[in-house]
Protein backbone atom coordinates (compact mmCIF):
# COMPACT_ATOMS: atom_id res chain seq x y z
CA UNK A 1 0.00 0.00 0.00
CA UNK A 2 2.73 2.81 0.69
CA UNK A 3 4.59 1.41 -3.04
CA UNK A 4 1.28 2.28 -4.22
CA UNK A 5 0.35 5.48 -2.89
CA UNK A 6 4.34 6.44 -4.12
CA UNK A 7 3.51 6.17 -7.27
CA UNK A 8 -0.21 6.75 -7.43
CA UNK A 9 0.79 10.75 -5.90
CA UNK A 10 3.20 10.87 -8.82
CA UNK A 11 0.89 10.09 -11.54
CA UNK A 12 -1.86 12.89 -9.56
CA UNK A 13 0.97 15.01 -9.74
CA UNK A 14 1.68 15.36 -12.95
CA UNK A 15 -2.11 15.65 -13.43
CA UNK A 16 -2.30 18.19 -11.04
CA UNK A 17 0.25 20.21 -12.72
CA UNK A 18 -1.29 20.29 -15.61
CA UNK A 19 -5.11 21.04 -14.28
CA UNK A 20 -4.63 24.98 -14.66
CA UNK A 21 -3.36 24.62 -17.97
CA UNK A 22 -5.83 22.68 -19.35
CA UNK A 23 -8.55 24.86 -17.91
CA UNK A 24 -7.06 27.77 -19.47
CA UNK A 25 -6.70 26.21 -23.20
CA UNK A 26 -10.53 24.87 -22.65
CA UNK A 27 -11.84 28.27 -21.37
CA UNK A 28 -10.20 30.01 -24.48
CA UNK A 29 -12.04 27.04 -26.64
CA UNK A 30 -7.71 26.21 -27.70
CA UNK A 31 -9.12 22.56 -28.10
CA UNK A 32 -6.52 21.55 -29.84
CA UNK A 33 -4.45 21.99 -27.62
CA UNK A 34 -6.73 21.06 -24.68
CA UNK A 35 -6.26 17.10 -26.71
CA UNK A 36 -2.19 17.86 -27.17
CA UNK A 37 -2.10 18.38 -22.71
CA UNK A 38 -4.51 15.12 -22.33
CA UNK A 39 -1.68 12.93 -24.71
CA UNK A 40 1.21 14.43 -22.70
CA UNK A 41 -0.49 13.86 -19.19
CA UNK A 42 -1.44 9.95 -20.49
CA UNK A 43 2.26 9.85 -21.84
CA UNK A 44 3.85 11.08 -19.30
CA UNK A 45 1.36 9.05 -16.73
CA UNK A 46 2.38 5.84 -19.02
CA UNK A 47 6.06 5.95 -18.81
CA UNK A 48 5.75 6.37 -14.68
CA UNK A 49 3.39 3.68 -14.35
CA UNK A 50 5.27 1.23 -17.03
CA UNK A 51 8.74 1.52 -15.43
CA UNK A 52 7.10 0.91 -11.34
CA UNK A 53 5.33 -2.33 -13.10
CA UNK A 54 8.38 -3.59 -14.47
CA UNK A 55 10.45 -2.81 -10.98
CA UNK A 56 7.75 -4.50 -8.89
CA UNK A 57 7.51 -7.35 -11.28
CA UNK A 58 11.26 -7.87 -11.84
CA UNK A 59 12.88 -6.12 -8.51
CA UNK A 60 10.19 -7.19 -5.54
CA UNK A 61 12.64 -8.35 -3.24
CA UNK A 62 14.46 -4.93 -3.60
CA UNK A 63 11.22 -3.40 -2.41
CA UNK A 64 10.02 -5.73 -0.01
CA UNK A 65 13.60 -5.53 1.94
CA UNK A 66 12.86 -1.77 2.43
CA UNK A 67 9.94 -2.80 5.00
CA UNK A 68 12.33 -5.77 6.63
CA UNK A 69 12.31 -9.41 6.11
CA UNK A 70 11.26 -12.34 8.68
CA UNK A 71 12.36 -15.33 6.94
CA UNK A 72 12.13 -17.26 3.43
CA UNK A 73 8.77 -17.95 3.96
CA UNK A 74 7.86 -14.06 4.77
CA UNK A 75 9.71 -13.23 1.63
CA UNK A 76 7.97 -15.81 -1.05
CA UNK A 77 4.73 -14.44 0.51
CA UNK A 78 5.50 -11.06 0.26
CA UNK A 79 7.02 -11.62 -3.26
CA UNK A 80 3.88 -12.86 -4.53
CA UNK A 81 1.64 -10.56 -2.74
CA UNK A 82 3.33 -7.44 -3.95
CA UNK A 83 3.54 -8.97 -8.21
CA UNK A 84 0.01 -9.35 -7.81
CA UNK A 85 -1.27 -6.56 -6.11
CA UNK A 86 0.48 -3.94 -8.12
CA UNK A 87 0.48 -5.92 -11.29
CA UNK A 88 -1.67 -3.22 -13.00
CA UNK A 89 -0.88 -0.34 -11.35
CA UNK A 90 -0.28 1.21 -14.30
CA UNK A 91 -4.23 1.05 -15.03
CA UNK A 92 -4.99 2.84 -11.67
CA UNK A 93 -2.81 5.66 -12.84
CA UNK A 94 -4.44 6.17 -15.47
CA UNK A 95 -7.79 5.81 -14.26
CA UNK A 96 -6.80 9.10 -11.76
CA UNK A 97 -5.51 11.27 -14.00
CA UNK A 98 -8.49 11.01 -16.54
CA UNK A 99 -10.60 11.37 -13.57
CA UNK A 100 -8.52 14.88 -12.92
CA UNK A 101 -8.44 15.68 -16.43
CA UNK A 102 -12.37 15.76 -16.39
CA UNK A 103 -11.74 17.90 -13.31
CA UNK A 104 -10.37 20.44 -15.05
CA UNK A 105 -12.41 21.25 -17.53
CA UNK A 106 -15.65 21.28 -15.51
CA UNK A 107 -17.14 18.03 -15.59
CA UNK A 108 -17.35 17.39 -12.04
CA UNK A 109 -20.58 15.10 -12.60
CA UNK A 110 -18.21 12.58 -15.03
CA UNK A 111 -14.82 12.90 -12.28
CA UNK A 112 -16.55 12.54 -9.18
CA UNK A 113 -17.81 8.91 -9.72
CA UNK A 114 -14.42 8.45 -11.65
CA UNK A 115 -12.61 9.08 -9.08
CA UNK A 116 -13.74 6.77 -6.66
CA UNK A 117 -14.97 4.26 -9.04
CA UNK A 118 -11.80 2.01 -8.54
CA UNK A 119 -12.17 2.02 -4.85
CA UNK A 120 -15.28 0.86 -4.73
CA UNK A 121 -14.30 -1.78 -6.62
CA UNK A 122 -11.74 -3.25 -4.73
CA UNK A 123 -13.56 -2.84 -1.31
CA UNK A 124 -16.13 -5.22 -3.29
CA UNK A 125 -13.74 -8.10 -4.48
CA UNK A 126 -12.19 -7.50 -1.59
CA UNK A 127 -15.27 -9.16 0.17
CA UNK A 128 -16.31 -11.31 -3.04
CA UNK A 129 -12.82 -12.89 -4.18
CA UNK A 130 -11.24 -14.70 -0.61
CA UNK A 131 -14.34 -16.82 -1.18
CA UNK A 132 -13.55 -18.14 -3.82
CA UNK A 133 -9.60 -17.80 -3.93
CA UNK A 134 -8.75 -17.65 0.03
CA UNK A 135 -5.73 -15.34 1.26
CA UNK A 136 -4.18 -14.94 -2.70
CA UNK A 137 -8.16 -13.75 -3.68
CA UNK A 138 -7.61 -10.30 -1.37
CA UNK A 139 -4.28 -10.04 -3.54
CA UNK A 140 -6.33 -10.25 -7.11
CA UNK A 141 -8.98 -8.66 -6.28
CA UNK A 142 -6.51 -5.05 -6.80
CA UNK A 143 -5.75 -5.92 -10.43
CA UNK A 144 -9.17 -7.25 -11.25
CA UNK A 145 -10.49 -3.85 -10.24
CA UNK A 146 -8.16 -1.91 -12.26
CA UNK A 147 -9.26 -3.55 -15.18
CA UNK A 148 -13.14 -2.70 -15.26
CA UNK A 149 -12.06 0.70 -14.20
CA UNK A 150 -10.02 1.24 -16.68
CA UNK A 151 -12.64 -0.20 -19.06
CA UNK A 152 -15.12 2.09 -17.83
CA UNK A 153 -13.02 5.31 -17.82
CA UNK A 154 -11.66 4.25 -21.99
CA UNK A 155 -15.59 4.46 -22.50
CA UNK A 156 -15.89 8.25 -20.93
CA UNK A 157 -12.59 9.28 -22.20
CA UNK A 158 -13.46 8.24 -25.53
CA UNK A 159 -16.99 9.98 -25.86
CA UNK A 160 -14.90 13.12 -24.13
CA UNK A 161 -11.74 13.08 -27.36
CA UNK A 162 -15.23 12.78 -29.98
CA UNK A 163 -16.72 16.01 -28.48
CA UNK A 164 -13.39 17.94 -28.38
CA UNK A 165 -12.96 17.23 -32.04
CA UNK A 166 -16.41 17.67 -33.13
CA UNK A 167 -16.21 21.47 -30.94
CA UNK A 168 -12.50 21.85 -32.32
CA UNK A 169 -14.03 21.47 -35.65
CA UNK A 170 -16.86 23.83 -34.96
CA UNK A 171 -14.54 26.12 -33.79
CA UNK A 172 -11.93 26.38 -36.86
CA UNK A 173 -15.30 26.75 -38.89
CA UNK A 174 -16.61 29.33 -37.40
CA UNK A 175 -12.81 31.11 -37.16
CA UNK A 176 -12.76 30.88 -40.80
CA UNK A 177 -15.72 32.68 -42.30
CA UNK A 178 -14.47 35.88 -41.51
CA UNK A 179 -10.64 37.18 -41.60
CA UNK A 180 -9.90 40.23 -38.73
CA UNK A 181 -7.08 42.48 -39.97
CA UNK A 182 -4.19 41.52 -36.61
CA UNK A 183 -3.19 44.48 -34.40
CA UNK A 184 0.16 46.52 -34.93
CA UNK A 185 1.45 49.45 -33.25
CA UNK A 186 0.60 52.67 -34.40
CA UNK A 187 -1.89 55.81 -33.73
CA UNK A 188 -5.64 54.64 -32.38
CA UNK A 189 -8.19 56.63 -33.68
CA UNK A 190 -11.39 56.48 -30.82
CA UNK A 191 -14.19 57.86 -31.66
CA UNK A 192 -17.04 58.17 -29.00
CA UNK A 193 -20.20 58.78 -30.44
CA UNK A 194 -24.05 58.64 -29.23
CA UNK A 195 -26.61 56.56 -30.32
CA UNK A 196 -28.34 57.31 -33.72
CA UNK A 197 -24.70 59.41 -34.35
CA UNK A 198 -23.54 57.22 -37.56
CA UNK A 199 -20.53 57.65 -35.32
CA UNK A 200 -20.27 53.84 -37.06
CA UNK A 201 -19.95 55.17 -40.82
CA UNK A 202 -18.31 58.09 -40.02
CA UNK A 203 -15.23 55.81 -38.72
CA UNK A 204 -15.96 53.72 -41.95
CA UNK A 205 -15.02 57.13 -43.99
CA UNK A 206 -12.16 58.26 -41.77
CA UNK A 207 -10.55 54.67 -41.86
CA UNK A 208 -11.17 54.47 -45.76
CA UNK A 209 -9.20 58.14 -45.48
CA UNK A 210 -6.48 57.56 -43.64
CA UNK A 211 -6.03 53.82 -45.15
CA UNK A 212 -6.08 51.86 -41.34
CA UNK A 213 -8.26 48.84 -40.80
CA UNK A 214 -11.53 50.35 -39.22
CA UNK A 215 -12.90 47.96 -36.28
CA UNK A 216 -16.50 48.05 -34.50
CA UNK A 217 -17.58 44.83 -32.80
CA UNK A 218 -14.23 43.23 -34.61
CA UNK A 219 -12.26 44.32 -31.89
CA UNK A 220 -13.96 42.01 -29.75
CA UNK A 221 -13.22 39.39 -31.79
CA UNK A 222 -9.71 40.23 -32.08
CA UNK A 223 -9.26 41.01 -28.33
CA UNK A 224 -10.01 37.48 -27.78
CA UNK A 225 -8.08 35.96 -30.62
CA UNK A 226 -4.52 37.87 -29.51
CA UNK A 227 -5.70 37.64 -25.88
CA UNK A 228 -6.17 33.77 -25.87
CA UNK A 229 -10.11 33.96 -24.15
CA UNK A 230 -12.68 32.86 -25.60
CA UNK A 231 -14.65 35.43 -27.28
CA UNK A 232 -18.07 35.54 -24.60
CA UNK A 233 -15.65 36.60 -22.43
CA UNK A 234 -13.71 39.43 -23.94
CA UNK A 235 -16.93 40.51 -25.04
CA UNK A 236 -18.25 40.68 -21.23
CA UNK A 237 -15.69 43.68 -20.64
CA UNK A 238 -17.50 45.50 -23.29
CA UNK A 239 -20.81 44.69 -21.86
CA UNK A 240 -20.25 45.60 -18.46
CA UNK A 241 -19.04 49.29 -19.61
CA UNK A 242 -22.04 49.78 -21.35
CA UNK A 243 -24.96 52.54 -19.25
CA UNK A 244 -27.52 50.14 -17.23
CA UNK A 245 -30.67 51.03 -18.76
CA UNK A 246 -29.14 49.12 -22.30
CA UNK A 247 -28.09 46.22 -20.52
CA UNK A 248 -30.13 42.91 -22.00
CA UNK A 249 -32.17 41.24 -18.79
CA UNK A 250 -31.71 38.07 -20.02
CA UNK A 251 -27.42 38.14 -19.85
CA UNK A 252 -25.56 38.22 -16.72
CA UNK A 253 -21.91 39.42 -16.29
CA UNK A 254 -20.12 39.51 -13.17
CA UNK A 255 -18.84 43.11 -13.74
CA UNK A 256 -15.30 44.19 -11.73
CA UNK A 257 -14.51 47.41 -13.09
CA UNK A 258 -15.80 49.39 -10.73
CA UNK A 259 -18.66 51.49 -9.69
CA UNK A 260 -19.49 54.30 -12.78
CA UNK A 261 -18.45 57.06 -10.71
CA UNK A 262 -15.01 54.86 -9.84
CA UNK A 263 -14.58 54.87 -14.04
CA UNK A 264 -15.34 58.79 -14.37
CA UNK A 265 -12.19 59.35 -11.86
CA UNK A 266 -9.71 57.03 -13.30
CA UNK A 267 -11.22 58.22 -16.58
CA UNK A 268 -10.43 62.39 -16.12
Amino acid sequence: MKLFQIVLNIAIGIAAGAQPIVGYNYGAQKFDRVKELLKAVLKWTAIVGILCMFLFEVFPGVFIRMFGSDGELYLEFAVRCLRIYLLLILFTCVQKVCAIFLQSIGRAQAAAPLAILRDLLLILFLIIMPVFAGVTGIFWAAPIADVIAMLITAVVMMGLWKELQKAEAQHTQSASTGHIQPSRPGVIVTISREHGSAGKRIGQMLAEMMQVPCYYKEVTALAAEESGHAPDHAESYQYCNRPSPLHDPRRRYHCSHGSGKDRRERRS
